[in-house]
């Protein structure tokens, strides 16, 4: 082994045989490592948090009641407007009937709408369109641009919601999802 550019650098450049390698340059302090309790304090908070959205997810998750209550979908569908203060919202559905939990139902539209207002561009109208079509209830929202930038969590609540109500979710073309519902028969 060649020794000889290492002997060359000056005295005071020579690693001694304790030293360690340091990207800082000389004179800056090492950086302060946190103490115990803050490290305990972050990983409650992480805990905390972990524990609030294992929560969410179980009551969002959780089975609805054993007869499914009557709900006008349309009617959940015009209340799109609050949800997106500011942005132009345009809903199209005739009574549109389907048992299920018209809080989930709204929890998914919720989702989607949120995620149609950031992808839209600005001043652009968020569309809702509900119709019957074959026996089953159609709603289609959008533009939503990509589903891969809705965080899984949500993406994984909205599926369980609709399967849990005997639909489906799915991309109906580029900009729009559709979400496939039963239609509620009349007694």
């Amino acid at each position: 082994m060649d020794h000889t550019a290492f002997n060359a650098r000056p005295r005071s450049m020579r690693p001694t045989p304790d030293a360690r390698w340091d990207p800082r340059p000389p004179g800056r302090p090492p950086p302060s490592r946190p103490d115990e309790d803050d490290v305990l304090d972050a990983i409650a908070r992480l805990e905390a948090e972990l524990a609030k959205a294992v929560e969410l997810c179980q009551h969002v998750l959780q089975p609805g009641p054993e007869v499914p209550r009557p709900v006008d979908v349309a009617a959940v569908m015009v209340r799109a407007p609050l949800w997106l203060p500011g942005r132009p919202v345009r809903v199209e559905a005739p009574p549109l009937p389907v048992r299920g939990d018209s809080a989930r139902l709204e929890r998914v539209l919720r989702i989607l709408a949120a995620h149609a207002a950031t992808q839209a561009p600005p001043g652009a109208a968020i569309r809702l369109r509900g119709e019957v079509r074959a026996g089953r209830v159609a709603i289609e929202l959008g533009p939503v641009g990509d589903l891969a930038q809705i965080p899984e969590t949500d993406l994984d609540i909205c599926r369980a919601i609709i399967t849990a109500h005997g639909g489906s979710i799915r991309v109906a073309r580029p900009d729009c999802v559709c979400i496939d519902l039963p239609l509620r028969r009349s007694p």
